[in-house]
């Protein structure tokens, strides 16, 4: 009887502060893994790809003020001078991180930011002329994008604990004067329990939408 070996799946490394988690592409499930076990069993995924999951990025327009200029704005992150710096531009802005050598695994065919992977898959999604508003919540960390047709109005992100992420949320609508009752919440499945979430939400937002994407596919568009 002729056997076939079953195909290799990619492997994805989320880079967090102080862990790893993973996911391979033939299940979306997001787990905890050390370094190690990571670097030992390289040879069992098809390819390996780092996403860096840090607060050491920048958000520059394309054409830096002159007032910008005459300074090293980089050193507002406070890096060390070993990390290495990744720059890219996305539609009409530029995004820069660093990242640390050693935490990257050997070997990695890609390394991007969770940030600018969730930059341009919203900026490609929203041809509206009114402000959508789309929230990731991706291991204890929010996620908040506001995009207009095409062009990228605010991003941040926030550590959170239990549904503390609602005060960051709401904290937002407010400094852009959004209407709580009309604007479209876009929320991107993850590991987060999408039902206990929306639930929560409600009681602050009316229009709750599940985005058509989950984290997962995003990611995994963003490397082929």
């Amino acid at each position: 009887m002729l056997t076939t070996k079953p195909k290799k799946s990619n492997l994805y490394i989320l880079r967090t502060k102080d862990k790893y988690l993973k996911f391979v592409q033939s299940s979306h499930i997001l787990k905890t893994t050390k370094r190690s076990v990571v670097s030992n069993n390289y040879k069992k995924w098809k390819n390996n790809y780092l996403i860096i999951d840090s607060n050491d990025f920048l958000i520059l327009p394309l054409e830096l003020p002159n007032y910008l200029k005459k300074i090293n704005i980089e050193n507002t992150l406070g890096v060390e001078k070993k990390m290495k710096k990744k720059t890219s531009t996305l539609k009409n802005i530029k995004f820069l991180f660093f990242y640390a050598l050693e935490e990257i695994p050997e070997p990695i065919k890609k390394v991007y930011h969770i940030s600018e992977i969730l930059i341009e898959e919203f900026q490609d999604d929203n041809n509206s002329s009114n402000r959508e508003i789309y929230i990731v919540l991706l291991n204890s960390k929010l996620h908040i994008c506001i995009v207009e047709n095409k062009d990228l109005i605010f991003y941040n992100q926030f550590e959170y604990t239990k549904d503390d992420y609602l005060k960051y949320i709401l904290l937002t609508f407010e400094e852009f004067n959004l209407d709580k009752n009309v604007s479209k919440l876009n929320i991107l499945d993850s590991n987060e329990n999408f039902r206990k979430v929306k639930k929560e939400m409600k009681m602050y937002f009316k229009n709750i939408n599940l985005y058509k994407k989950s984290i997962f596919e995003i990611i995994e568009s963003y490397y082929e």
